[in-house]
C-alpha cells in the first residue's frame, strides 16, 4: 500500500494519495517504491489531479512493462479555506 499527503505551495491546498498495488512481497514492495519516485518526478503537477494520475499511470506502465501490474488509487486535492 502506498499513501502519500503534501501540502502545496500556496499553504492550503494538500494533494492526498492513497494507492494500492498488484500483488504481495516483494513485487508489491517494489511497486510501491516506484509509486513513490513517480510521485516525486511528478510533483509540479499535484495541482492539476487528472494531469498527475495519467502522467502516472503512463509511466508506471513503462517501468512495469507487465500488463498484469496495475494500482487502484484514490487521489485527492483537498482546499482546506473551502474543505
Amino acid at each position: 500500500d502506498f499513501h502519500r499527503v503534501e501540502r502545496l505551495e500556496d499553504g492550503h491546498r494538500y494533494a492526498i494519495m492513497v494507492a494500492d498495488v498488484t500483488g504481495h512481497g516483494v513485487s508489491a514492495a517494489l511497486h510501491c517504491m516506484q509509486l513513490c519516485a513517480l510521485w516525486v518526478e511528478g510533483r509540479s503537477l499535484l495541482d492539476q489531479p487528472a494531469e498527475f494520475i495519467n502522467a502516472m499511470s503512463r509511466r508506471l506502465a513503462v517501468l512495469t512493462g507487465q500488463q498484469d501490474c496495475f494500482a487502484t488509487a484514490l487521489y485527492i486535492l483537498l482546499d482546506a479555506r473551502d474543505g
